[in-house]
């Protein structure tokens, strides 16, 4: 049985977190697709409001405590 590895990219400015699409091509990302910025995977000097609305709003990151 063939083992598969998936790495899951974390958008530095807004904390959206996504698995890659399956195109094979190995490209990064433009865009982050809940905050649309470019620059997602270069750290910001300041935490954004985006960072703070992605944390109330995205229903797929949010992490269930027991």
């Amino acid at each position: 049985m063939k083992k598969i590895t998936l790495t899951q990219l974390e958008c530095l400015r807004c904390g959206h977190r996504w698995f890659p699409s399956g195109n094979g091509t190995g490209e990064k990302p433009r865009c982050c697709g809940f905050c649309k910025s470019p620059y997602w995977n270069t750290k910001p000097t300041t935490v954004s409001k985006t960072r703070k609305r992605h944390e109330r709003e995205c229903k797929n990151c949010k992490i269930e405590k027991k």
